[in-house]
């Protein structure tokens, strides 16, 4: 249900304190504050939410080479 809410890129379970990573894209804070307060909040069973902002991105990921991973 997540994943096909306006915005989102992408949905991974993680580890840690949180189940879910949910990726998102958005134009302006009042798209972030709709897709938190509206959309997401919509869903039901939402405990806990908590909000990066990405300031740069300095590097991207690459997959390793198939050697590397042997």
């Amino acid at each position: 249900a997540i994943a096909s809410l306006d915005g989102v890129q992408s949905v991974s379970n993680v580890s840690g304190r949180f189940d879910l990573l949910v990726e998102i894209h958005v134009a302006s804070r009042n798209d972030l504050r709709r897709f938190l307060v509206d959309d997401l909040s919509a869903l039901g069973g939402i405990q806990n939410t908590e909000t990066f902002l990405y300031l740069e991105t300095i590097n991207k990921w690459v997959q390793q080479r198939q050697e590397d991973t042997a």
